[in-house]
């Protein structure tokens, strides 16, 4: 009835009457909305379209979804954005990035060719030049390359501008008190952690700039394998020397520094994760392997519980030595000369005894021999912690030696790693693999009971040990997510609704995979690697480190890689979707070997260096060969008279003490040039005059090939009539411009001379030469001539040098300082430096 119906309604309301203050808030809110964007929610709410808990998603999710639309709007450049235009364009980029890497390789390759001097043009004996062909010539009593260098230091120089040289090398044939004390524009040093500072001085005073190039966390300069040592001793202690100072520490404290962060060795991360978290605090940038768990790749632990270290006698394990033996020759019965290999050891002890038992198994298996042969090029060694830095190889095995003795115990002596800076050392020694590393030791990293006060190499070693058996790192933290990582959230769940295991976030440290597919086929390796374009994506600003060099060290490494892209997967998801999912299907039905290793990528460039250097070559050998070129030593040198009157030029004394009295040689020859005076106490040196290296031309000629024949100016164009002295100066001045024009500079007696003769004069009496006089200033003044001192110039035009075979005579006094300068720029450019009276002789011969 009504009032039963009245009843149960006031009920409700009694009972929910403490809700009433919620449903009038919802009342009102939900006015508010209806005024909204949020109308149609409201309607699906009032409808009971829509659950309680979906509702604050579905309003984040349409909030943005619009905010998206009005950025497509904003941002031209991504409501235009397609993933294929894109990948296209990144593709592009890659071949346009490395032709102009080539482009630059030649480039500097074609400059240095350029500026090459020639070696089949003519020199005199006892010029830069003339002296290294004399060399090249000799069969036997070359000159010492100290001397050599002292004399012939600037052509060699230009030949070859970059010496590659050790610190000894340097203070042994660079003479710092010769003429020729060269300079370089960088001096740069390589494992320059093992650089003594007194060592570096002599290259660090050879250049402009330097670059110091090491590892404060590898070995430093040592002496402590100068003499050997029973480490057993109790003197052990005191015989290990502190560790020295090198220049890399001394310049890191004085010098901006950086960190090359990119490590591309290693290809498996696990080579370098420990050395990563100990040594470098995570900050090196590894990139992981598709194979986690392969056997071919990685660092591993070869226990040999077995063995025994013979602590107080022989301080080797012997059986243990043995066993890397046994492993060795293995390596080479499974791959040939397919992948180098190399044995480090913790001291020189077991170093010995492996190489005695080395000694012993070639003598039993003579087959073998061959792969131990120096004479290749990464061939088989077996060195020391102290001695193995600079060197690496595909496999590196890793002889402890020290562990457990006869009687159970595992003394914590473990040598030079027990002593400050032994982390360094240890450090070096398990870092020389590029993709396998293996260690043998009796004993495990939880053998080792450490107190926290622990030498930081044996804390080190024991993490080492730990992670090669369990491969999970002491301070290895999860990954955490964060509100960017939606997208690769999104890509996450799709793929594993589809049945794919996923792995996220793959690798050790500074960079990581985005995504990657597990290979169902082979649970150790990744079928696929996805990249978004995410956290990951935007942690490079450089184009080349993020769409280049990472997919090509991941490709390198034996990725296969695919990049997804998020505008791509918001405008045109399913489309996507279905790409994907091919291409897993695809790569599913692919055949795959069992064990992958790609092999490394090599690309073979031939650059104008290598022919260059064998046309070099083909010159040298022509000039060693070639009887043209017998050419005496330069201490037995003798100019005979008949040779040095051969030139046309008579008065070389002139030359001579022009050179010789110009106090600034740079203003003779007109550009710069440098005088190398004789070092005091060195008077077997004589004074020579150095081309500067900027004066070297592109190509270098034969030095009479850039002179010309004197041309004499015998038609002045002005017609002869009448007395000279009654013709209009105007005349005799278009003659004297059209003289000095052809044979300027010219003498101003020569320009006389010249009209004289062209009028029939038999000399120039005191009226020709006051005509002369007026001619020649309207000349001037017209601006067509110009004088300097005696000589005459025309304008603009430029200063040749000229042949003179009697007419005009070559006499010093009738040729201009400028083209004296040319000449001696012209045999300076071919023979570089040159003693002065070398130097005239050249001179006059042209």
């Amino acid at each position: 009835s009504p009032l039963d119906f009245l009843i149960s309604q006031i009920s409700l309301l009694k009972v929910g009457l403490s809700a009433l203050q919620n449903w009038s808030r919802f009342s009102s809110s939900r006015m508010e909305c209806l005024e909204t964007v949020g109308k149609n929610l409201v309607e699906l709410v009032d409808r009971d379209e829509i659950e309680a808990t979906d509702i604050i998603p579905c309003l984040e999710g349409n909030f943005a979804d619009s905010l998206l639309r009005s950025l497509f709007l904003e941002q031209p450049s991504l409501s235009r954005f397609v993933g294929d235009v894109h990948e296209k364009k990144i593709s592009e980029f890659k071949e346009l990035d490395r032709r102009i890497i080539t482009l630059n390789r030649f480039r500097i390759a074609q400059e240095l060719h350029q500026n090459r001097p020639s070696l089949s043009s003519t020199a005199s004996p006892r010029s830069e030049l003339g002296v290294l062909k004399s060399e090249f010539s000799r069969k036997r009593g070359h000159m010492p390359i100290r001397k050599l260098l002292s004399i012939c230091g600037g052509i060699i120089q230009t030949i070859k501008p970059c010496f590659m040289m050790s610190p000894l090398s340097i203070a042994q044939y660079l003479d710092p008190y010769s003429v020729k004390n060269l300079r370089f524009d960088y001096v740069i040093f390589d494992e320059a952690s093992q650089v003594k500072p007194e060592d570096a001085l002599g290259a660090l005073l050879r250049a402009r700039c330097a670059v110091i190039m090491g590892d404060t966390r590898q070995l430093p300069p040592t002496s402590f394998f100068d003499i050997l040592i029973d480490v057993e001793s109790d003197d052990y202690d005191l015989a290990v020397l502190a560790d020295m100072e090198s220049i890399l520490h001394l310049c890191k404290r004085s010098f901006p520094s950086k960190m090359l962060r990119w490590h591309y060795r290693s290809r498996h991360e696990s080579l370098i994760a420990v050395s990563n978290q100990e040594f470098y605090d995570n900050h090196l940038l590894i990139y992981p392997s598709p194979s986690q768990d392969s056997e071919e790749l990685g660092l591993k632990l070869v226990h040999l519980p077995e063995t025994v270290y013979d602590r107080g006698k022989t301080a080797t394990n012997r059986v243990e030595a043995k066993a890397v033996i046994k492993a060795v020759f293995g390596h080479y019965k499974q791959y040939g000369d397919g992948k180098s290999l190399g044995v480090g050891t913790f001291n020189v002890r077991q170093q010995q005894a492996i190489l005695e038992e080395l000694e012993l198994q070639l003598k039993l298996n003579p087959s073998m021999e061959k792969y131990f042969k120096s004479n290749q090029e990464e061939h088989f060694f077996v060195k020391n912690l102290e001695t193995i830095q600079g060197d690496e190889r595909d496999v590196i095995m890793v002889s402890v030696g020290y562990g457990f003795d006869s009687e159970g115990n595992l003394s914590h002596n473990f040598g030079p790693v027990n002593q400050d800076g032994g982390e360094r050392r240890l450090n070096v020694l398990l870092t020389r693999a590029r993709e396998k590393c293996l260690i043998f030791s009796n004993f495990r990293g939880r053998d080792l009971q450490l107190s926290s006060n622990a030498p930081f190499g044996l804390r080190a070693l024991k993490e080492f040990l730990d992670y090669a058996e369990k491969k999970t790192l002491r301070q290895q933290g999860r990954v955490q997510t964060t509100a960017d990582d939606a997208f690769e959230e999104a890509i996450y769940e799709f793929l594993t609704e589809h049945g794919y295991e996923i792995h996220r976030r793959v690798g050790c440290a500074g960079f990581r995979v985005d995504l990657a597919v597990v290979d169902p086929g082979y649970p150790g390796r990744y079928l696929l690697g996805i990249a978004c374009d995410g956290p990951m994506y935007q942690t490079s600003r450089v184009a080349r480190d993020r769409d280049r060099l990472r997919q090509q060290i991941l490709k390198g490494l034996g990725w296969q890689f695919y990049s997804l892209w998020s505008t791509d997967w918001y405008r045109n998801r399913a489309e996507v979707q279905k790409r994907l999912l091919a291409l897993i299907e695809k790569l599913l039905g692919e055949e795959r070997p069992d064990k992958v290793i790609p092999p490394v990528e090599e690309v073979e460039i031939v650059s104008p260096v290598e022919e260059g250097e064998r046309e070099l070559s083909s010159n040298v050998e022509k000039i060693a060969d070639d009887k043209h070129y017998d050419i005496p030593p330069v201490e037995n040198t003798i100019y005979d008279e008949e040779l040095e009157t051969s030139s046309p030029m008579e008065e070389t004394d002139d030359i001579t003490q022009l050179i010789e009295e110009t106090d600034d040689i740079s203003k003779l020859i007109g550009k710069p040039a440098e005088i190398i005076s004789t070092a005091e106490g060195s008077e077997d040196i004589p004074k020579e005059i150095v081309a500067s290296p900027s004066e070297t031309s592109e190509v270098k000629k034969e030095a009479k090939d850039e002179v010309s024949d004197y041309m004499v100016c015998e038609d002045t164009g002005v017609p002869v009539s009448g007395e000279f002295h009654s013709q209009p100066v105007g005349d005799i001045a278009r003659a004297a411009m059209k003289v000095v024009e052809m044979e300027g500079p010219i003498h101003y007696n020569e320009v006389v001379k010249r009209i004289r003769t062209y009028w029939g004069l038999s000399r120039a009496g005191r009226r020709v030469q006051e005509v002369m006089k007026e001619a020649i200033s309207l000349g001037l003044m017209d601006g067509q001539i110009i004088q300097k001192g005696d000589f005459l110039y025309y304008k603009d035009a430029p200063v040749v040098v000229r042949r003179r075979t009697g007419n005009p005579p070559a006499k010093m006094d009738l040729i201009s300082p400028e083209e004296i300068a040319a000449a001696v720029r012209i045999i300076l450019e071919s023979q570089y430096a040159t003693q002065v009276d070398e130097l005239v002789r050249e001179v006059s011969r042209l």
